[in-house]
């Protein structure tokens, strides 16, 4: 997470969904997760699980019933079998990538960003102020029956100066 001296900055910074193969390509290794290729992108999750590959660090490319241009194909010394799919959800902290954590279906990814970006309405980020931090820590005489304070500063108009109330 950010580590601001803003109190109303929260969460993770740029929050984003990453379609990833999990690929296993020796015994002895863990499994790889890498993007399918741009121009594989468009491929269903039934004709990319558990299908062979080819992949380098930056990409994997589906071999079987896929046509694979010879200078993709050379770009990839690796082979292995794309597994399964996983929808990452990935975020930065201080510029650099954070992997956050993994879903198996794009829809429950893009919830979890959904809530962690805090999408819970307009009253999500804001505080309330205690009467002690008024008049230099000296407390506001308080009215009692909850929170009627907040009347005093939301009432209208007063809480739009620049308002004018329609006749």
């Amino acid at each position: 997470m950010s580590h601001s001296k803003n109190p109303f900055v929260r969460g993770y910074d740029g929050l984003s969904v990453q379609r990833l193969l999990a690929i296993s390509y020796d015994d002895d290794c863990p499994l790889s997760y890498l993007p399918l290729h741009v121009s594989q992108s468009h491929l269903p999750d039934s004709q990319v699980e558990r299908h062979a590959c080819v992949f380098c660090d930056d990409f994997a490319l589906i071999t079987e019933g896929q046509n694979v241009p010879p200078e993709l194909d050379a770009q990839c010394a690796s082979h292995g079998i794309a597994r399964n799919l996983v929808y990452a959800v990935m975020a930065e902290e201080a510029g650099q990538p954070l992997h956050v954590g993994d879903t198996y279906s794009e829809e429950a990814a893009r919830e979890v960003v959904r809530r962690l970006r805090f999408e819970t309405g307009f009253y999500s980020r804001a505080w309330e102020i205690s009467s002690a931090y008024h008049r230099g820590g000296r407390p506001l005489p308080r009215r009692t029956g909850g929170h009627r304070h907040a009347e005093r500063f939301l009432s209208w108009p007063s809480a739009f100066p620049t308002a004018r109330r329609s006749a």
